[in-house]
Protein backbone atom coordinates (compact mmCIF):
# COMPACT_ATOMS: atom_id res chain seq x y z
CA UNK A 1 0.00 0.00 0.00
CA UNK A 2 1.19 3.99 -1.04
CA UNK A 3 1.70 6.30 1.47
CA UNK A 4 1.25 9.63 1.73
CA UNK A 5 1.54 12.12 4.91
CA UNK A 6 0.16 15.98 4.90
CA UNK A 7 2.44 18.59 6.88
CA UNK A 8 -0.24 21.17 7.24
CA UNK A 9 -1.86 23.35 10.02
CA UNK A 10 -5.01 26.04 11.10
CA UNK A 11 -4.66 28.89 12.60
CA UNK A 12 -6.63 32.48 13.82
CA UNK A 13 -3.82 34.23 11.68
CA UNK A 14 -4.53 31.65 8.56
CA UNK A 15 -7.85 30.31 9.42
CA UNK A 16 -8.60 26.75 8.23
CA UNK A 17 -8.04 26.73 4.38
CA UNK A 18 -5.19 24.51 4.13
CA UNK A 19 -6.47 22.07 6.69
CA UNK A 20 -9.65 21.77 4.14
CA UNK A 21 -7.79 21.51 0.55
CA UNK A 22 -5.41 18.67 2.23
CA UNK A 23 -8.88 17.22 3.64
CA UNK A 24 -10.15 17.57 0.01
CA UNK A 25 -7.49 15.84 -1.67
CA UNK A 26 -6.71 13.12 1.07
CA UNK A 27 -9.97 11.62 0.44
CA UNK A 28 -8.76 10.83 -3.32
CA UNK A 29 -6.15 9.04 -1.67
CA UNK A 30 -8.25 7.16 0.40
CA UNK A 31 -10.59 6.27 -2.45
CA UNK A 32 -7.50 5.30 -4.11
CA UNK A 33 -6.36 2.80 -1.13
CA UNK A 34 -3.76 5.04 0.14
CA UNK A 35 -2.31 4.67 3.41
CA UNK A 36 -3.15 8.53 4.37
CA UNK A 37 -1.73 10.61 7.35
CA UNK A 38 -1.28 13.98 8.89
CA UNK A 39 1.09 15.88 10.90
CA UNK A 40 -0.46 19.12 12.67
CA UNK A 41 -0.67 20.79 15.80
CA UNK A 42 -2.90 19.50 18.38
CA UNK A 43 -5.00 22.69 18.42
CA UNK A 44 -5.11 21.82 14.29
CA UNK A 45 -6.94 18.80 14.62
CA UNK A 46 -9.38 19.89 18.00
CA UNK A 47 -10.99 22.74 15.60
CA UNK A 48 -11.39 20.89 12.40
CA UNK A 49 -14.35 18.22 12.97
CA UNK A 50 -13.79 16.24 9.88
CA UNK A 51 -10.37 14.64 12.24
CA UNK A 52 -12.67 13.25 14.61
CA UNK A 53 -13.90 11.37 11.89
CA UNK A 54 -11.18 10.36 9.73
CA UNK A 55 -9.29 7.13 9.02
CA UNK A 56 -6.42 8.00 8.54
CA UNK A 57 -2.97 8.15 11.35
CA UNK A 58 -1.94 11.20 13.08
CA UNK A 59 0.64 12.65 14.31
CA UNK A 60 0.28 15.57 17.01
CA UNK A 61 3.51 18.34 16.37
CA UNK A 62 4.43 20.24 19.46
CA UNK A 63 8.20 20.41 19.07
CA UNK A 64 10.43 22.94 17.37
CA UNK A 65 10.51 23.34 13.40
CA UNK A 66 13.87 21.36 13.14
CA UNK A 67 13.21 18.91 15.12
CA UNK A 68 9.85 17.71 13.01
CA UNK A 69 11.10 16.16 10.04
CA UNK A 70 12.62 13.50 12.36
CA UNK A 71 9.34 13.26 14.49
CA UNK A 72 7.61 12.34 11.49
CA UNK A 73 10.31 9.74 9.91
CA UNK A 74 10.09 7.87 13.32
CA UNK A 75 6.39 7.92 13.18
CA UNK A 76 6.21 6.36 9.69
CA UNK A 77 9.33 4.39 9.77
CA UNK A 78 8.96 2.66 6.69
CA UNK A 79 9.00 5.98 5.11
CA UNK A 80 6.41 7.51 3.16
CA UNK A 81 5.66 7.84 -0.69
CA UNK A 82 4.31 11.15 -0.78
CA UNK A 83 4.51 14.17 1.77
CA UNK A 84 2.32 17.09 1.03
CA UNK A 85 3.78 20.16 2.70
CA UNK A 86 0.66 22.69 2.93
CA UNK A 87 2.04 25.23 5.39
CA UNK A 88 2.93 28.96 4.85
CA UNK A 89 5.53 28.31 7.96
CA UNK A 90 7.58 25.66 5.75
CA UNK A 91 10.07 25.87 3.35
CA UNK A 92 13.54 24.17 1.78
CA UNK A 93 14.79 23.69 5.27
CA UNK A 94 12.25 21.26 5.84
CA UNK A 95 11.46 19.99 2.66
CA UNK A 96 14.94 19.05 2.71
CA UNK A 97 15.51 17.29 5.93
CA UNK A 98 12.54 15.29 4.90
CA UNK A 99 14.40 13.83 1.95
CA UNK A 100 15.25 10.66 3.44
CA UNK A 101 12.54 8.93 3.84
CA UNK A 102 9.81 10.82 1.53
CA UNK A 103 10.18 9.73 -2.07
CA UNK A 104 8.39 12.57 -3.35
CA UNK A 105 7.71 15.92 -1.46
CA UNK A 106 4.87 18.22 -3.20
CA UNK A 107 4.49 21.86 -1.98
CA UNK A 108 0.51 23.31 -2.05
CA UNK A 109 1.43 26.99 -1.60
CA UNK A 110 -0.20 30.58 -3.15
CA UNK A 111 1.99 32.82 -1.33
CA UNK A 112 5.48 32.55 -3.57
CA UNK A 113 7.33 33.64 -0.79
CA UNK A 114 9.75 31.10 0.22
CA UNK A 115 12.02 28.89 -1.80
CA UNK A 116 11.06 25.51 -1.80
CA UNK A 117 12.58 21.89 -2.02
CA UNK A 118 9.87 19.36 -3.57
CA UNK A 119 9.21 17.51 -6.94
CA UNK A 120 6.22 19.20 -7.55
CA UNK A 121 4.30 22.63 -6.77
CA UNK A 122 0.51 23.45 -7.05
CA UNK A 123 -0.52 27.07 -6.71
CA UNK A 124 -4.65 27.34 -8.31
CA UNK A 125 -4.68 30.63 -7.28
CA UNK A 126 -1.76 31.45 -9.18
CA UNK A 127 -1.97 32.32 -13.10
CA UNK A 128 1.47 32.22 -14.20
CA UNK A 129 4.61 29.64 -13.05
CA UNK A 130 6.81 32.81 -13.01
CA UNK A 131 7.23 33.39 -9.12
CA UNK A 132 8.07 30.17 -8.68
CA UNK A 133 10.59 29.30 -10.72
CA UNK A 134 13.46 30.59 -9.12
CA UNK A 135 12.04 29.42 -5.91
CA UNK A 136 12.05 25.62 -6.62
CA UNK A 137 14.78 23.41 -8.40
CA UNK A 138 15.25 23.52 -12.21
CA UNK A 139 13.48 19.95 -12.44
CA UNK A 140 10.14 20.54 -9.95
CA UNK A 141 6.70 20.33 -12.21
CA UNK A 142 4.71 23.57 -11.11
CA UNK A 143 0.97 23.42 -11.89
CA UNK A 144 -0.63 27.06 -11.54
CA UNK A 145 -4.53 28.09 -11.55
CA UNK A 146 -7.73 27.26 -10.76
CA UNK A 147 -7.60 23.94 -12.96
CA UNK A 148 -6.36 22.61 -9.78
CA UNK A 149 -8.20 23.96 -7.44
CA UNK A 150 -8.56 21.23 -4.47
CA UNK A 151 -12.27 20.60 -3.65
CA UNK A 152 -14.13 17.67 -1.83
CA UNK A 153 -15.31 15.46 -4.63
CA UNK A 154 -19.28 16.46 -3.50
CA UNK A 155 -18.99 19.89 -5.42
CA UNK A 156 -18.41 18.14 -8.34
CA UNK A 157 -21.85 16.20 -8.35
CA UNK A 158 -23.87 18.93 -6.69
CA UNK A 159 -22.48 21.22 -9.56
CA UNK A 160 -25.12 20.21 -12.39
CA UNK A 161 -28.19 20.86 -9.95
CA UNK A 162 -26.69 23.94 -8.83
CA UNK A 163 -26.04 25.72 -11.80
CA UNK A 164 -29.57 25.28 -13.15
CA UNK A 165 -30.40 28.08 -10.21
CA UNK A 166 -28.00 30.38 -11.83
CA UNK A 167 -31.08 32.13 -13.99
CA UNK A 168 -31.14 35.68 -12.40
CA UNK A 169 -34.15 34.77 -10.02
CA UNK A 170 -34.74 36.95 -7.23
CA UNK A 171 -32.17 36.52 -4.17
CA UNK A 172 -33.97 34.81 -1.42
CA UNK A 173 -31.37 32.87 0.35
CA UNK A 174 -27.89 34.34 1.19
CA UNK A 175 -24.87 32.40 2.49
CA UNK A 176 -22.46 33.73 4.54
CA UNK A 177 -18.77 32.61 5.28
CA UNK A 178 -15.89 33.69 6.08
CA UNK A 179 -13.88 30.75 6.99
CA UNK A 180 -14.31 27.84 10.06
CA UNK A 181 -12.06 30.91 12.26
CA UNK A 182 -12.69 35.25 11.30
CA UNK A 183 -10.93 36.30 13.71
CA UNK A 184 -11.63 39.63 12.35
CA UNK A 185 -15.68 38.64 12.62
CA UNK A 186 -16.22 40.12 9.27
CA UNK A 187 -19.44 37.98 9.26
CA UNK A 188 -21.15 40.08 11.64
CA UNK A 189 -20.42 43.20 9.34
CA UNK A 190 -22.20 40.90 6.22
CA UNK A 191 -25.22 40.63 8.80
CA UNK A 192 -25.29 44.04 9.78
CA UNK A 193 -25.03 45.43 5.89
CA UNK A 194 -27.28 42.56 5.03
CA UNK A 195 -30.15 44.41 7.30
CA UNK A 196 -28.97 48.26 5.71
CA UNK A 197 -29.68 46.81 2.38
CA UNK A 198 -33.21 45.54 3.48
CA UNK A 199 -32.54 41.74 3.42
CA UNK A 200 -35.76 40.12 4.23
CA UNK A 201 -34.70 36.88 3.09
CA UNK A 202 -32.98 33.80 4.36
CA UNK A 203 -29.71 33.46 5.90
CA UNK A 204 -26.79 30.62 6.11
CA UNK A 205 -23.83 31.45 8.08
CA UNK A 206 -20.99 28.96 8.27
CA UNK A 207 -18.34 28.68 11.56
CA UNK A 208 -16.11 26.37 13.06
CA UNK A 209 -16.42 25.63 16.63
CA UNK A 210 -13.30 27.47 17.05
CA UNK A 211 -14.73 30.95 15.97
CA UNK A 212 -14.12 33.43 18.88
CA UNK A 213 -16.65 35.47 17.47
CA UNK A 214 -19.68 32.74 18.01
CA UNK A 215 -21.41 34.04 20.58
CA UNK A 216 -21.77 37.44 18.73
CA UNK A 217 -23.03 35.86 16.40
CA UNK A 218 -25.89 34.30 17.91
CA UNK A 219 -27.13 37.59 18.93
CA UNK A 220 -28.16 37.72 15.09
CA UNK A 221 -29.78 34.81 14.72
CA UNK A 222 -33.71 34.48 14.81
CA UNK A 223 -36.21 32.03 12.20
CA UNK A 224 -34.46 33.55 8.89
CA UNK A 225 -30.17 33.76 10.02
CA UNK A 226 -29.33 30.54 10.91
CA UNK A 227 -25.90 29.21 12.05
CA UNK A 228 -24.27 26.13 10.61
CA UNK A 229 -21.33 25.05 13.06
CA UNK A 230 -18.68 22.50 11.67
CA UNK A 231 -20.88 21.49 8.72
CA UNK A 232 -20.44 18.50 6.40
CA UNK A 233 -22.99 19.88 3.73
CA UNK A 234 -21.14 22.76 2.58
CA UNK A 235 -22.10 22.00 -1.22
CA UNK A 236 -25.67 21.55 -0.58
CA UNK A 237 -25.81 24.78 1.94
CA UNK A 238 -24.01 26.76 -1.39
CA UNK A 239 -26.17 25.34 -3.97
CA UNK A 240 -29.39 26.51 -2.63
CA UNK A 241 -28.35 29.96 -2.26
CA UNK A 242 -28.78 32.94 -4.62
CA UNK A 243 -25.45 34.97 -3.72
CA UNK A 244 -22.90 34.97 -1.66
CA UNK A 245 -20.84 36.93 0.77
CA UNK A 246 -17.49 35.53 2.27
CA UNK A 247 -13.49 35.59 2.35
CA UNK A 248 -11.13 35.71 -1.10
CA UNK A 249 -9.58 32.39 0.08
CA UNK A 250 -10.09 28.76 -0.75
CA UNK A 251 -13.93 28.38 0.02
CA UNK A 252 -14.20 31.17 -3.22
CA UNK A 253 -13.00 28.04 -5.39
CA UNK A 254 -16.20 26.30 -4.09
CA UNK A 255 -18.31 29.01 -4.83
CA UNK A 256 -17.24 29.07 -8.21
CA UNK A 257 -17.45 25.29 -8.73
CA UNK A 258 -21.19 26.08 -7.95
CA UNK A 259 -21.73 29.20 -9.86
CA UNK A 260 -22.41 31.09 -6.85
CA UNK A 261 -22.40 34.88 -7.17
CA UNK A 262 -20.26 36.63 -4.70
CA UNK A 263 -19.47 39.55 -3.06
CA UNK A 264 -15.48 39.21 -1.66
CA UNK A 265 -13.84 40.24 1.40
CA UNK A 266 -10.00 39.85 1.65
CA UNK A 267 -9.64 38.61 5.74
CA UNK A 268 -5.94 37.01 5.37
CA UNK A 269 -2.75 38.26 3.42
CA UNK A 270 -2.72 35.06 1.42
CA UNK A 271 -5.67 36.50 -0.42
CA UNK A 272 -4.55 39.76 -1.70
CA UNK A 273 -4.15 37.96 -4.89
CA UNK A 274 -7.48 35.83 -5.50
CA UNK A 275 -9.62 38.75 -4.72
CA UNK A 276 -8.76 40.52 -7.65
CA UNK A 277 -8.47 37.79 -9.99
CA UNK A 278 -11.89 36.67 -9.41
CA UNK A 279 -13.29 40.51 -10.15
CA UNK A 280 -11.05 40.69 -12.87
CA UNK A 281 -12.82 37.16 -14.21
CA UNK A 282 -16.25 38.59 -13.08
CA UNK A 283 -17.00 36.11 -10.92
CA UNK A 284 -17.41 38.31 -7.92
CA UNK A 285 -17.16 41.97 -6.48
CA UNK A 286 -13.88 42.37 -4.62
CA UNK A 287 -14.47 44.87 -1.37
CA UNK A 288 -10.23 44.52 -0.52
CA UNK A 289 -9.06 44.21 2.89
CA UNK A 290 -11.08 44.00 5.88
CA UNK A 291 -9.41 46.43 7.93
CA UNK A 292 -10.06 49.07 4.52
CA UNK A 293 -13.74 48.41 4.00
CA UNK A 294 -16.44 49.96 5.17
CA UNK A 295 -19.94 48.98 6.38
CA UNK A 296 -21.93 51.57 3.88
CA UNK A 297 -19.28 49.87 1.13
CA UNK A 298 -20.51 46.17 2.13
CA UNK A 299 -24.24 47.47 2.10
CA UNK A 300 -23.42 49.08 -1.31
CA UNK A 301 -22.09 45.81 -2.78
CA UNK A 302 -25.45 43.42 -1.79
CA UNK A 303 -27.79 46.00 -2.86
CA UNK A 304 -26.47 46.04 -6.56
CA UNK A 305 -26.14 42.46 -6.31
CA UNK A 306 -29.51 41.98 -4.82
CA UNK A 307 -31.08 44.68 -7.73
CA UNK A 308 -29.63 43.42 -10.85
CA UNK A 309 -30.68 40.17 -12.01
CA UNK A 310 -28.01 40.27 -15.33
CA UNK A 311 -25.34 41.10 -13.08
CA UNK A 312 -25.79 37.67 -11.19
CA UNK A 313 -26.07 35.76 -14.64
CA UNK A 314 -23.26 36.85 -15.70
CA UNK A 315 -21.18 36.74 -12.30
CA UNK A 316 -22.58 32.72 -11.76
CA UNK A 317 -21.63 32.05 -15.55
CA UNK A 318 -18.06 33.54 -15.12
CA UNK A 319 -17.49 32.15 -11.57
CA UNK A 320 -18.40 28.58 -13.12
CA UNK A 321 -15.58 29.18 -16.19
CA UNK A 322 -13.12 29.25 -13.60
CA UNK A 323 -14.05 26.20 -11.74
CA UNK A 324 -15.02 22.67 -13.05
CA UNK A 325 -14.66 20.63 -9.67
CA UNK A 326 -11.89 18.30 -11.33
CA UNK A 327 -8.97 20.61 -9.94
CA UNK A 328 -8.46 17.29 -6.89
CA UNK A 329 -8.66 14.90 -9.23
CA UNK A 330 -6.08 16.16 -11.52
CA UNK A 331 -3.69 17.25 -8.70
CA UNK A 332 -3.94 14.02 -7.47
CA UNK A 333 -3.12 12.17 -10.95
CA UNK A 334 0.06 14.14 -11.37
CA UNK A 335 0.90 13.26 -8.32
CA UNK A 336 0.01 9.55 -9.24
CA UNK A 337 2.12 9.83 -12.36
CA UNK A 338 5.21 11.17 -10.11
CA UNK A 339 5.36 8.22 -7.67
CA UNK A 340 5.05 5.25 -10.64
Amino acid sequence: MKRVVFRTDAGVAIGSGHVMRCLALSRVFLADDWSVGFAATKETFDSIKSFTSSNFKKLILDAEIDEEAGLIATSWPEGVDVLIVDHYGRDNLFERACRGWAKCIIVIDDLADRVHDCDLLFDSNAMSDIPYRRKVPITCRIFVGPSYALLDPAFALTRPAALCRRDGRPVERVFVSFGQIDAANVTERALVALGAANFDGAVDIVLGRAAPNLAAIETHLNDRITLHIDVSNMPELMSIADIAIGAAGATSWERCCLGLPSIVVRIADNQRFLGPLLAQSGAAIDLGPHNIVTNAEITDAIKSVLADERKRRLMAEAASRLVDGEGTRRTFEEISKAVI
